[in-house]
């Protein structure tokens, strides 16, 4: 003979709940559905692929060309704004043009807002405006000079590496002569 009674050592319910009708039994019935739910909806999505199919490989692959392409996309942004951002030249420069009759020195004085560059040239001859402007680590820049009573335009352009610049002037109607510069 079977007795409902409890045993010692069973857990009895908390007062107001029964074993067969009560929220426990109405708890366990929501589960049972959500389960037939999700049955249904699997059986109208259908099944992830196996590994063997190439489901998860198709699916680890996407998603690394996925990264890949991002990462990509990201470098390459940042190398056309490191390229796009001018590097600082503003201050002093001691600037050494190679002429066939011996250096020429000039003390530059640049002033830079973005792009655009102001300043002077100072020699011993005397102070003339300078004009210029820097593209990534590119940079020229341009004056004009008194040469046996006339005005020579003097236009340099090279590329900036840490404290100098090194490139070519072009003075007058002469050929490219070697230009280098320090900041001072």
């Amino acid at each position: 003979m079977t007795t409902n009674q409890p045993r010692s050592g069973d857990i009895l319910p908390a007062p107001g709940f029964s074993r067969g009708n009560g929220i426990r039994t109405k708890e366990k019935r929501r589960r049972r559905e959500s389960f037939r739910a999700y049955g249904a909806f699997v059986g109208l999505v259908g099944r992830i692929p196996p590994a063997k199919a190439g489901g998860w490989q198709n699916v680890a692959a996407t998603r690394l060309k996925t990264a890949v392409a991002v990462l990509l996309l990201t470098l390459f942004s940042l190398l056309a704004f490191a390229q796009s951002t001018p590097v600082d030249v503003s201050g002093a420069w001691a600037v050494t043009i190679e002429a066939p009759r011996g250096d020429v020195d000039f003390r530059m004085w640049i002033v830079q807002k973005g792009s655009k560059l102001t300043g002077y040239m100072l020699s011993e001859v005397g102070q003339f405006d300078m004009e210029g402007s820097i593209t990534g680590n590119q940079i020229k820049f341009g004056w004009s000079f008194p040469d046996g009573g006339q005005m020579v335009a003097i236009s340099c352009q090279g590329k900036v590496e840490g404290r100098f610049i090194s490139g070519t002037a072009k003075v007058g109607n002469f050929e490219d002569r070697p230009m280098n510069a320090e900041r001072r």
